[in-house]
């Protein structure tokens, strides 16, 4: 799985948030319907799911990539706060809950859901406290 860096296509920069795991957030070139991983469908996820399943040759559809990005900064995954969560990430992917969310409990905090573009996310991530969250990809990213 590539890592995106400031060679991106548009094709890239739409691929749509289907994973997060280890503060690395997975993004995938087809409908986030039709993404899938290892033990996706299992609740908690958290104690299950595996990465996002790569194409390759003989896999029926179309190919697509999956790329990831690192993050960091102050944000809440859904299995947080739980020992168990009652999600799996299929769950999290058909809206049950965001990925990822400010830790903070103002109405207004920032919620990234699944589907989120790449260039979405990287503003997003940029936008929030800048200086303290880093991300593996360019600053400047290309308007839509």
């Amino acid at each position: 799985m590539p890592v995106p860096d400031a060679t991106f296509t548009e094709t890239q920069w739409n691929a749509v948030l289907c994973y997060v795991d280890d503060a690395r957030a997975f993004f995938t070139t087809q409908p986030l319907s039709d993404a899938y991983g290892d033990d996706w469908n299992d609740v908690p996820y958290e104690h299950n799911a595996g990465t996002p399943y790569d194409w390759h040759v003989g896999r029926q559809g179309e190919p697509y990539e999956i790329l990831f990005v690192r993050f960091s900064g102050c944000w809440r995954e859904p299995c947080d706060s739980h020992c168990n969560s009652p999600y799996s990430v299929l769950d999290i992917n058909d809206g049950a809950a965001p990925w990822l969310e400010q830790y903070n409990n103002e109405p207004d905090r920032i919620r990234i859901w699944a589907g989120t573009t790449l260039r979405d996310f990287v503003r997003t991530m940029y936008s929030y406290y800048a200086t303290r969250v880093t991300l593996d990809v360019p600053v400047e990213v290309p308007d839509a």
